[in-house]
């Protein structure tokens, strides 16, 4: 069952207790005798005496609690403090950067600005001329341009780890600023960063460990292309990709594949007509397994979406045995076909042991609904693919001993007996911390009361539109969980 919510620390209470009373009692002198009357570079506050980790800790409470205001962070902004949060703040910074950069200019190492829109560069600048130990810098998503890149470059000699995610002002220049000797992490993902910046980077920067740009494999093959092609040794690099470029098929020494996106074209004119179905069986067995069956054993997230009829789930498993990650979404079609070494439950082998997320979406039915209109007049045989997991197929997934998250939409194949055999079989659910059902309708209360009555760290359950559940039963549900005081919250519709 899900675990019952713990008592809250010492710290935690006082730290909460402050950000409630911010401004009836710790506040309030400064309220009244000192708020709008100008701007204070030092303010003898309740905070001072207070050690940097501390007063983080009120910060961060005030914003769990949607409570910080600017006023408070005039009291809060001490010369002790060595990281401070602000990313996704709406108030006015330009006042904040000011205390930031009179009060922290020694110990301040670690600045959030991520998703401050308004951040006023002229103030920002300025801070950063006074931050001189300041090592991790997060600007994503702001408004930084170059000129802040060549005062952070001139200025923070110790950084050593920087997020220029979504700068749409930045480009080469501004990389260029930045080739500081300590540099270890980049995460620079601007869209007016182009190669020659990335190149800038990846030669000037020699302790640069990992970078994240859309044309680091492109520069790389550029960089490297002679060596490679000679079998001489190359420096060794910590990559952070989200695709894959052509440019990586040319790295013949690549070993290991962490994250694999397939997509497979079944649009071609070559296969349209009556003969689909018997070419598109082809796809997976041709193009997909092929792949899996070579780097497969090092393929840990798979993502399959929107593919052709006859994905084998049993071939994935026996396939990917490391593989922890898998999203299945809107396929057309999965086999049904089970392997003969598969066949007998006595001599079954289990597969994905090592799965810690699963998310299965399947094509709604409406969305079938020609395509059984098409077939009314044909029968079925015995190979026809479903568009849902087959019962065994559905099972694997479900009897990971590691599962920590599952989400299934518009699954006809999950219900209360599936679960059933799952438990059965020995299956505890004992890491499940997040399960999400949407339009399973052959789930029922039984099936939820099942998962409550485990024994795993079941934090969160989302139910929507599952027909039999109804939201008597989630006022039942939540009733139990208040009697029982599970710290566990539950969202139905």
């Amino acid at each position: 069952m899900p675990q019952r919510k713990s008592v809250r620390n010492l710290k935690k209470i006082c730290s909460l207790s402050i950000a409630k009373n911010m401004d009836k009692i710790w506040c309030k002198d400064y309220l009244e005798n000192f708020a709008g009357q100008g701007q204070f570079l030092y303010v003898n506050g309740p905070f001072d005496c207070l050690p940097g980790p501390l007063v983080n800790d009120i910060i961060q409470t005030l914003r769990e609690e949607h409570l910080l205001r600017r006023h408070h962070l005039q009291l809060l902004i001490t010369s002790n403090l060595n990281r401070l949060d602000l990313s996704k703040e709406s108030i006015n910074l330009s006042p904040v950067l000011n205390f930031i950069s009179f009060r922290c200019k020694h110990l301040l190492k670690e600045l959030s600005l991520a998703y401050c829109t308004k951040v006023p560069l002229g103030n920002l600048k300025d801070a950063l001329v006074c931050l001189e130990n300041l090592e991790i810098l997060d600007l994503s998503w702001t408004c930084v341009n170059d000129d802040v890149l060549g005062a952070l470059g001139a200025n923070c000699p110790k950084l050593r780890d920087l997020n220029l995610t979504a700068l749409a002002q930045v480009t080469d220049k501004g990389i260029k600023y930045l080739c500081v000797d300590d540099f270890q992490k980049d995460s620079s993902a601007s869209n007016g960063v182009g190669l020659l910046g990335v190149e800038a980077a990846i030669r000037n920067l020699p302790n640069l460990t990992l970078l994240n740009h859309p044309e680091v494999v492109t520069v790389l093959e550029r960089m490297h292309q002679k060596e490679w092609d000679a079998g001489l040794a190359v420096p060794k690099y910590s990559l952070r990709y989200s695709e894959c470029p052509e440019a990586l098929l040319s790295l013949c020494k690549l070993r290991r594949l962490e994250v694999f996106n397939v997509l497979v074209d079944s649009q071609n004119e070559e296969w349209s007509g009556r003969t689909l179905p018997s070419r598109q069986k082809d796809l997976f067995a041709n193009g997909i397994l092929p792949v899996l069956q070579t780097c497969g054993q090092f393929i840990t997230t798979l993502s399959l979406a929107e593919c052709p009829p006859y994905v084998d789930i049993g071939v994935i498993g026996m396939c990917c045995p490391s593989l922890s990650d898998l999203n299945l979404a809107f396929n057309k079609g999965y086999s049904k076909r089970i392997s003969e070494e598969n066949s007998h439950p006595s001599s079954r082998r289990k597969l994905f042991q090592c799965l810690k997320k699963l998310i299965l979406v399947c094509i709604c039915r409406y969305v079938l609904m020609f395509k059984e209109l098409r077939r009314k007049n044909d029968e079925d045989g015995d190979d026809e693919p479903k568009t849902d997991l087959p019962d065994l197929h559905l099972k694997d997934l479900l009897s990971s001993p590691v599962l920590e998250t599952i989400f299934i939409r518009e699954s006809t194949t999950l219900s209360d007996s599936i679960l059933s055999q799952v438990l059965v079989e020995g299956q505890k659910f004992v890491n499940l911390r997040e399960l999400e059902l949407e339009n399973c309708h052959n789930v029922t209360t039984h099936f939820i009361h099942s998962m409550l009555h485990l024994s795993g760290p079941l934090k969160f359950i989302k139910i929507w539109s599952c027909k039999q559940i109804t939201r008597s039963d989630l006022n039942a549900f939540k009733s139990l969980i208040k009697k029982h005081k599970w710290d566990l919250s539950i969202d139905w519709m």
